[in-house]
């Protein structure tokens, strides 16, 4: 009789297929030259002249801008280059005017508190109007109370639905696929956009399978949650024994009561 390990296929999932997962993105990217609609959105009196965004401050303004997904999916230059053509499209549309439109832009503003976040509402308004801004710009990670919205990653957010999780229980994730995070205590800009770099490669450094698994145990006791970490390798594939006995208890385990259903 074949056993309940033999019987668990193993984890074939390829996680590390885009340029970011692979470590092949370059530190920086030239924007001086045919950039010329979103280059501006990126100047300050203090950087005037500057000609290329680095790596890391690009995807901290996506992120803030919603777009970071997208961003990690097509790579930095064809992200750049689609918001300069979205831009460009936009140019030559008559600007959004009216107490409406003003009303958009300065509350969205005026909840920024970082430059990421204030380039991004710039870019949303370049990119897609002023009206879009409503709702659509997100301030970066903080940490608050030992704890961590995760809502902007959503297969991380399946560990915890509630979007928030401790930073101590993703730290013992991120140990165990050689991602480091930053210092909870370090509030500053450059450290809030570390936690965006992180968590994006924590995302993809976990398949979907021991998400699963790790969200089933999350959800249970702290024994539960140590065992699955301790079960989670180096290439963010859980044992093939741990699956197919977790697998065997949900199999055996009583359905619930009809009144404990929501449908």
């Amino acid at each position: 009789m074949a056993s309940a390990a033999s019987s668990e296929p193993a984890d074939g999932e390829l996680i590390k297929q885009c340029s970011f997962s692979k470590g092949e993105w370059a530190l920086e990217y030239p924007v001086d030259v045919g950039f010329d609609n979103i280059y501006e959105l990126f100047e300050t009196p203090v950087n005037v002249g500057f000609d290329s965004l680095s790596a890391r401050g690009l995807l901290a303004v996506a992120y803030a801008a919603g777009e970071h997904e997208q961003l990690l999916i097509s790579g930095p230059e064809s992200f750049l280059a689609a918001w300069e053509s979205k831009a460009e499209a936009r140019s030559v549309r008559p600007p959004e005017t009216g107490a409406a439109a003003t009303n958009a832009y300065n509350t969205a503003m005026a909840a920024t508190d970082s430059y990421a976040a204030r380039v991004a509402v710039k870019i949303v308004k370049a990119t897609q109007g002023t009206m879009s801004l409503i709702g659509s710009v997100r301030n970066l990670p903080l940490v608050n109370g030992a704890r961590l919205s995760i809502a902007a990653f959503p297969r991380l957010q399946k560990i915890a639905p509630r979007s928030t999780i401790q930073t101590s229980r993703l730290r013992e994730l991120a140990a165990r696929v050689g991602v480091v995070l930053p210092d909870d205590l370090d509030t500053t800009e450059s450290a809030r956009e570390k936690w965006v770099w992180s968590l994006s490669m924590l995302t993809r450094s976990i398949t979907t399978k021991a998400i699963g698994f790790l969200a089933m145990a999350y959800a249970s006791t702290p024994e539960a949650w140590s065992d699955a970490v301790a079960a989670l390798g180096a290439d963010g594939r859980l044992r093939v024994d741990y699956m197919a006995e977790k697998r065997r208890q949900l199999r055996e385990s009583p359905p619930l009561p009809l009144s404990l259903i929501h449908i």
